[in-house]
């Protein structure tokens, strides 16, 4: 049974795979732990928690999330610029007033794109017409299927997380000064 496993797919060897997985798998838990550990952003921390319990539930649990994605959030809507500008004020920043529309913004996307691929420019464009996409929509998704498959329930609010983020960004200027 050992070897048909081995062979399963057209004859191809998988146990080097396999390998493979496990280490990646070892090693992506070895890097959670550490981000979770020494993280300071708050979003850092968050992710890092989330990545270390979905391991260990993959692991010690029923196989239901086996090669599966998932959407990770806090469970609340999102209005994306009512948010940015939130934690703008509360950063003592003035809020953004101005708007383009989405085709000028795409525009600018698209010519930001040539330029850099152009040009030797080793750093990633200031916009991209994916970027003027994903600004121009407001975006939501469904958990529903990460609390049942691996029992997930938000644990900071979006308030609760954004205060800890202007407090993060507060407290790391003054440690800048």
């Amino acid at each position: 049974d050992g070897m048909l496993q081995e062979y399963k797919r057209r004859g191809v060897k998988l146990l080097d795979s396999y390998k493979t997985a496990v280490f990646l798998s070892a090693f992506t838990t070895l890097i959670g732990v550490g981000v979770l550990i020494f993280a300071q952003h708050p979003a850092l921390k968050s992710i890092a928690l989330r990545e270390c319990h979905a391991i260990r539930d993959v692991h010690s649990g029923p196989r239901r999330a086996d090669g599966r994605a998932f959407f990770i959030t806090n469970g609340e809507p999102v209005m994306l610029w009512d948010w940015i500008n939130s934690l703008l004020v509360a950063l003592g920043e003035p809020p953004v007033t101005k708007k383009i529309s989405l085709g000028a913004a795409h525009a600018a996307g698209a010519a930001c794109e040539v330029l850099w691929n152009l040009l030797p420019i080793r750093t990633e464009p200031p916009l991209t017409r994916f970027v003027a996409t994903e600004l121009a929509k407001d975006h939501w998704f469904d958990l529903s299927a990460a609390r049942r498959a691996l029992g997930y329930s938000p644990r900071v609010s979006m308030a609760a997380g954004t205060a800890e983020l202007v407090a993060w960004y507060q407290g790391r200027d003054q440690s800048l000064s």
